[in-house]
């Protein structure tokens, strides 16, 4: 019976470890600073398409052709180039530059993803970042929070190889699978 229960998933691209750990301790700062720690959870990552239900054996199937589409994709480089926010609910996070390669893959895997997704859980927007710290910062201290922290100087860029399948398992996102993109042999 557990197979036909609906169960959370989503689609991340995931920094490299160095750089995400660097990211992390961004996040650990300002959650000590600022006593919020929404931002913590998940995993460092960049959502290609968000929380969404389907029940295991959908999800095998989604899984299977989105490896099968990155498989014949070439990697690709995202620049970070410095923090922004969402002040309407108080989102601090490292902006993405938005490309044209990441939003045709952001555009395939909506394709890929959409039929198999219940109607709620389509057509939500796409602004690609990378989340510090969400929702849980006082609202007295977030002009003060925002004042620090957008100044601040963050420029990366990355290597996008591969993206990550997510299930939750009730407490935490796991990696249900990577998904690798085309290995180019010298």
């Amino acid at each position: 019976m557990v197979w036909r229960m609906k169960q959370l998933f989503m689609l991340a691209i995931e920094p490299p470890a160095d750089l995400a750990a660097r990211i992390d301790a961004i996040r650990q700062e300002f959650a000590a600073r600022y006593r919020c720690s929404a931002g913590l959870r998940p995993q460092v990552h960049l959502t290609l398409y968000p929380p969404f239900r389907i029940n295991r054996i959908e999800a095998e199937v989604v899984a299977g052709k989105l490896a099968g589409w990155a498989a014949t994709q070439q990697p690709f480089t995202l620049s970070i180039p410095g923090f922004d926010c969402f002040r309407r609910n108080g989102v601090l996070f490292l902006a993405l530059r938005d490309t044209e390669r990441l939003n045709m893959v952001y555009q395939e895997t909506v394709r890929i993803i959409d039929p198999h997704v219940l109607p709620q859980d389509r057509n939500r927007p796409f602004h690609p970042h990378i989340t510090i710290a969400k929702r849980d910062i006082p609202k007295s201290r977030l002009r003060e929070a925002l004042d620090e922290y957008l100044p601040r100087h963050f420029s990366e860029t990355f290597t996008v190889d591969r993206l990550f399948f997510w299930r939750h398992n009730g407490s935490s996102w796991k990696t249900m699978e990577e998904l690798l993109f085309q290995t180019i042999s010298e």
